[in-house]
């Protein structure tokens, strides 16, 4: 009987405390503005400036990303995927990147390529510039299988990536 009793007041205690107040909204996504890539439209939906946003670092890293290293390295032929992560700051750079990938060398590359993103507009909640993270997938095929690179090949590659950010 005690402990119908305990388990009684413990219940009726927990169900009578009031709901906490938060000072965010209980689902951030909808009460904030996207970061904008450079060619988005303000005035846009928040559906359409999710879709510019995605297509802009897609097409960003499909047009930077150097892969015509994928053959010369230790990868059976096939299909493969690796994630990118990363954070957008108030600020609208890029920082905290983190790399998955089948291979460190499509990891250094990948990140290289998310490193060179242009400047955003950073996402908005409330009307204030706030930090936002995003994954992105990258799916990539090596087609066939080369002379591997030297160590000598892949110090020279790292040192390229100096050159090409300049050229982005």
């Amino acid at each position: 009987m005690r402990i119908l009793l305990l388990c009684y007041f413990i219940m009726s205690n927990i169900f009578a405390q009031e709901e906490p107040k938060y000072d965010f909204p209980v689902c951030p996504i909808q009460s904030m503005d996207f970061p904008l890539f450079r060619d988005c439209d303000e005035n846009a939906t928040s559906g359409q400036k999710k879709i510019c946003f995605n297509k802009g670092v897609k097409q960003h890293i499909d047009t930077y990303f150097d892969k015509s290293i994928l053959n010369h390295l230790d990868l059976e032929i096939g299909k493969y995927g690796a994630l990118g992560q990363f954070r957008i700051t108030e600020k609208g750079t890029i920082s905290d990147i983190k790399i998955k990938a089948p291979h460190f060398m499509v990891a250094k590359e990948l990140e290289f390529v998310i490193s060179t993103l242009p400047k955003f507009k950073p996402a908005k909640e409330r009307g204030k510039a706030v930090s936002v993270k995003y994954i992105v997938p990258f799916k990539f095929e090596v087609q066939k299988r080369e002379k591997l690179m030297s160590e000598k090949q892949i110090i020279q590659f790292k040192k390229n990536f100096k050159k090409r950010r300049k050229e982005i």
